[in-house]
């Protein structure tokens, strides 16, 4: 329900001839009434410009899979915040004819209603652990984590509690053995799932640390962004 709205946010870099290397996290499509954005994590798109400028040759930014991608090289974000951990970038013209079975997640009012304290929320990300490099191709597969979160001003807690509750974990694509490293996750978009249908509530910022998924994921929630893509310092 929530797959077609999540995407890889990746630099990709051509280390030899046939053969790539690349990094990078997740992001949302996102369209509302003013326009349509990407949204992210700020130090995944940080990382993604470091490298672009600090490499030669053929490269790329880009959100997709496959040969479905849309490239980001030159981009500019709308607003960026480290503070939030949230990047907000404009999606290039005609980017959903491009973009195979991906879809915009579509929003006709805003702001949302926000996450709820113990309500059950789920992210979709694209961990790095699950990129397989073949050729000039990077194969992505998707992970999924949901559980309850805890609701603050400034963030929300998914999992990690003293008393764990029950926890749904769902590879997407295909069966692979448990996920160890989520980073890759970053910029994942949450979505609490409200009379059958999935409402954004948070981006995720961070993946989880230490003790594996039991330390729990941090997102921020979605109020902080405008509906013209800029974020307000809070």
């Amino acid at each position: 329900m929530v797959k077609p709205f999540s995407v890889p946010l990746l630099f990709l870099h051509e280390k030899a001839e046939n053969e790539l290397w690349g990094c990078g996290g997740t992001a949302l499509l996102w369209q509302n009434v003013e326009d349509r954005f990407i949204v992210g994590a700020a130090h995944v798109w940080n990382e993604l410009v470091k490298q672009r400028d600090a490499r030669s040759g053929r490269m790329s930014i880009c959100v997709g899979m496959g040969n479905r991608v849309v490239s980001l090289l030159d981009a500019e974000p709308v607003d960026l915040s480290k503070e939030l951990d949230l990047v907000i970038l404009r999606a290039p013209p005609n980017i959903e004819e491009r973009m195979g079975k991906k879809a915009f997640y579509r929003t006709n009012t805003w702001p949302l209603t926000p996450a709820q304290d113990g309500e059950t929320v789920g992210a979709l990300g694209y961990p790095g652990e699950l990129r397989t490099p073949t050729g000039f191709t990077i194969e992505t597969n998707s992970f999924y984590y949901e559980n309850t979160c805890a609701v603050s001003t400034r963030g929300l807690l998914i999992g990690a509690f003293q008393e764990e509750p029950h926890v749904t974990v769902t590879h997407i694509d295909r069966p692979v053995e448990p996920v160890r490293d989520f980073g890759g996750m970053s910029g994942a978009p949450v979505f609490a799932l409200r009379g059958g249908q999935p409402v954004w509530v948070g981006v995720l910022k961070r993946g989880a640390e230490g003790s594996g998924i039991e330390a729990g994921l941090q997102a921020t929630p979605i109020h902080f962004i405008q509906a013209d893509g800029t974020i307000p310092v809070p």
